[in-house]
Parts: structure tokens; sequence; C-alpha cells
């Protein structure tokens, strides 16, 4: 039996369907786990409806959603709908070290991964009035236990600051991550080979992720979809690059913006989706716009036109990653405002999904191997 620890509790469209991936691809090979509920305060907090803790901004962007309370407390109950009937977790929630001492020899081989459970910059390992970092680098399991890295990404973290986890980084078996500035980092800090492997939402194709969609669509209409991540300032570039392309195309201008929804005319927020609405809004969008890289993941996943803004100082190379890789730069925004240069928005995934079944063999290969306690490099 395995034992997964990641951020799968997290009210985040991208870390729920990861963990819910990377169980289902174990399962598929062979391997049967569970997802190791611990669940930091710090993060539950995070995702609460209101909270004073992260600062001013925060706060008068929060009682500006007050109007929308009962939406949002919806979309909070689909995401603890999802988390509990969809991943196979190991029991009653764990929220410190005490705790986890009950499962430090439970399983076979520990998982790790995937998200930035490596980065100590991420908001509710910042703000924990406990440092938890060492819990996502093992440090609560027994040493003869073996373990495993899927895809964990390191984040924005400093070479110094990774360094001082190299003893817990040495217990691994085997380590890959999904940037290759993680390999370069962690190969050069532990002296280990070091895979790099796709996000565990890739190890899903199309025929997975249309299992958990619905039939109906949320949108009659047809339309075109936003899926951000950011603020006023990039919602408000969203809202009116958007509304007037839609308009001129005779589409539905529909957004999906969790921390703080578009405000204006032309566009209609989805403020109540949880992560099954998720994917139906993008599988049944004309055309998919994101700044978000599992935007971008998904919208690759369920074969959709899609364009993902790459702008300078975005902090985040794993969408120009993906879609270098699968020979997409071309969908690929420097700006906003270059969606007005957009004509001819269609897609052929042809030679796309070809490309893209090439990598998901690679990573799905070395997960087999190295949770069989395989050597996954030879």
């Amino acid at each position: 039996m395995i034992g997964i620890l990641t951020f799968h509790g997290s009210h985040n469209y991208g870390s729920v369907l990861q963990a819910y991936a990377t169980q289902t691809a174990l399962k598929q090979l062979g391997q049967e786990s569970q997802i190791i509920n611990f669940r930091m305060q710090s993060q539950k907090e995070y995702y609460s409806l209101y909270t004073a803790k992260y600062g001013f901004p925060i706060m008068a962007q929060e009682m500006v959603m007050i109007p929308l309370h009962m939406k949002r407390r919806e979309r909070g109950r689909k995401f603890e709908h999802f988390i509990h009937k969809y991943l196979v977790l190991s029991g009653e929630e764990m929220k410190d070290r005490n705790e986890l001492q009950k499962v430090r020899s439970c399983y076979d081989l520990y998982l790790t991964g995937s998200d930035q459970i490596w980065s100590n910059r991420i908001p509710e390992l910042v703000h924990s009035r406990e440092d938890f970092t060492g819990v996502y680098f093992l440090d609560f399991v027994d040493d003869d236990r073996r373990r495993i890295a899927y895809a964990s990404s390191v984040g924005e973290i400093t070479r110094e600051e990774l360094s001082a986890k190299k003893d817990l980084l040495m217990k691994f078996d085997a380590i890959s991550t999904r940037e290759q500035y993680g390999v370069e980092l962690l190969e050069d800090i532990t002296g280990k080979q070091v895979e790099l492997v796709l996000d565990p939402t890739f190890l899903l194709d199309r025929k997975g992720w249309k299992k958990l969609i619905k039939p109906e669509r949320l949108i009659k209409d047809k339309y075109i979809f936003l899926y951000t991540l950011r603020g006023l300032k990039r919602g408000s570039k969203w809202r009116k690059a958007l509304s007037r392309f839609a308009k001129e195309r005779g589409l539905k201008f529909v957004a999906l913006s969790p921390f703080f929804p578009l405000v204006g005319s032309g566009v209609q927020n989805v403020v109540n989706a949880g992560p099954l609405d998720f994917l139906n809004l993008i599988e049944n969008a004309e055309l998919v716009f994101t700044d978000s890289f599992h935007g971008t993941a998904f919208s690759i996943n369920l074969n959709k036109p899609f364009y993902s803004f790459v702008g300078k100082n975005t902090g985040d190379n794993r969408k120009t990653g993906i879609m270098r890789a699968i020979g997409l730069e071309s969908r690929g925004l420097e700006t906003i405002e270059s969606v007005s240069e957009i004509d001819d928005y269609s897609l052929d995934y042809t030679e796309t999904i070809g490309r893209l079944e090439e990598l998901r063999n690679k990573s799905r290969e070395w997960l087999r191997k190295a949770a069989a306690g395989e050597d996954p490099t030879a």
C-alpha cells in the first residue's frame, strides 16, 4: 500500500485534481494507495471564506465578495464533496505532527507530489504557526520505509533553503519533478539523478477525464471561457479584451475567477464552481483563455482550443514548458491586449496528441518502476 502526501485539501482546482490523477494513475498501474489526510490549519484558513490573517488587501477583497457569500459557500461544499467522494483518504483528518505519528510506518511506500509541496513561498506555509515544510519531505516517516517523489515542485525556493533539506532528500529512493529548474537544483544538491516528468494531471488522457464530466452543460449557450487566478487589475484587462472578443463572434463570455470576480458588463461570473464544474466549463467552451498552469493543462487534456497568458514576470514557466514540449508555443499570449489580433482560433490536436502520449508514457513508466521498487533511471 502506498501513502500519498500532497495538497489534496486545498480548495484549488489544480490541487484536488492532481491528487485524483496521481491516485488514479497508480491504480491503473496496479498499485493501491491512500492519500494521507493531513491538512494544515493554515491551509484551511487560507481557503476559508473570510480571514483577517493575510493583511488589508485580502480583507478588502473579501469585503467585496460578501454579496456572493452563498455561492462561495456552495463552492466550498462542492470541493469537500469531491475530496471525500473521489479521493481514497487514510481516515480521519490530521492537522499536527502528533497525529502524523499514527501513519509513520503504515505504508510500504510513501509518495510525495505534486504541487509546490517543496516550496516555502506558498501562503499556507508562510503563515502557518508551525513549520510544516519538513512534513512534505517526509520527516515524520520511519527510516526503514521506502519513499519517492513524483512531480514534486520546488516552486520559488532558493538553493540555500532547499539545501537545508538535503538530509531528508537523501533518504528518497527516487525523485522526479515537473520543472527543469527543479531537476537542476535537486541534482546539484543531492547528486542523485532526478527525472523531469509531467504534472500528474497529464497522466490521465481525455477519456480518463471525461469520466468525471456530466453530459449536461453548465452553460447552455456557446461561450468563450476564462479561468484566471489573478486579481482586480489583470481581471479588468481580461474583461475589456474578452467581452469585446466574444461580442464580435456572437459568443457569451464566461469567467471563473475564484479570488476576485470580473467586474463590469459583458461577462458571466461562475462563482459556485466546484472541481467537476471546472472540468465541465472547459470541456464545453468554444475557446479557453487562461493565465493558470492547470487551466492550460486541462485545455490540452480535453483537446480544447486555448490561449495561455505567458507574459513577462508571470513567475510560472510551467505553461511555456509544456506548450514547447508538445509544439503549442503559438498558443502563448505575450499580452492580454493581443487577444484583438486573434482571427482563426481553431486548433488541430492530431500531432500534439502523439507528442503528449510519448511524454505521458515516459512519465507513467517512471512512476511504475519507482512504485514497484525498481530503478526508474535504468
